[in-house]
């Protein structure tokens, strides 16, 4: 239903379209499990990972760390429309 309902939002030009979606998921992916247009944000309990392709178009799998303790800390959070935004 999310789903439906940002996509029809963007149709009508009432938000931008995005170009990934976010997936929560709690265990790490594959990178050959990682698909194209979406990030997999690994929590469990506390965000781990963040996982998406390239948008640049190489297909390289990019994967930020969102540990608190390590550095560069990067976090990444998404709205109720599964948008993300990924931050330093």
């Amino acid at each position: 239903m999310i789903d439906t309902l940002r996509k029809s939002l963007e149709l009508f030009r009432v938000i931008p379209r995005s170009d990934l979606i976010a997936r929560i998921t709690p265990t790490h992916q594959a990178p050959d499990q990682i698909v194209s247009g979406e990030i997999t944000i690994v929590r469990d309990g506390v965000d781990k990972w963040a996982c998406f392709h390239c948008l640049g178009g190489c297909g390289e799998t990019i994967k930020l760390s969102l540990s608190k303790n390590g550095r560069p800390r990067w976090t990444a959070i998404s709205d109720c429309l599964r948008r993300p935004t990924i931050s330093p």
